[in-house]
């Protein structure tokens, strides 16, 4: 949700096309992913949001992330639409990444979510 706000957010002050806007939104994705379905700025509220990107804030680097693919992410980023990467080179990016295969452990701690509960099952509920 917060993804998408953002996203219409800036595109409505710095993108022209939509090959300039959705890198933002990969570059939150390739975030969720790699927190495992975190949430990003769980701190910041909607009508903030603008503001506090403008200031130049982004997503901090998750320990399980790479520096190769924070710099993919932060590029995503970047507040000039025309200094953002586009998907071609994204692409191109991401294909020559040496990324080792990790497997999944099912005792991996998720990260917290507000408003839901994880039970023994796996089950994820909302309260």
């Amino acid at each position: 949700m917060i993804s998408r706000q953002c996203c219409v957010l800036l595109n409505d002050l710095y993108a022209t096309s939509l090959k300039t806007f959705c890198p933002i939104a990969y570059g939150i994705v390739l975030w969720e992913i790699v927190t495992l379905g975190g949430f990003p700025y769980p701190t910041v509220c909607d009508k903030d949001m603008l503001q506090y990107l403008l200031d130049g804030n982004r997503l901090e680097k998750p320990l399980s992330c790479s520096d190769e693919i924070y710099a993919v992410m932060t590029e995503c980023w970047r507040l000039c639409a025309k200094d953002r990467p586009s998907f071609v080179c994204l692409c191109d990016r991401l294909g020559s990444l040496s990324i080792p295969y990790v497997e999944f452990a099912p005792n991996t701690t998720l990260p917290p979510h507000d408003g839901f509960e994880l039970i023994d099952s796996g089950t994820i509920i909302a309260q």
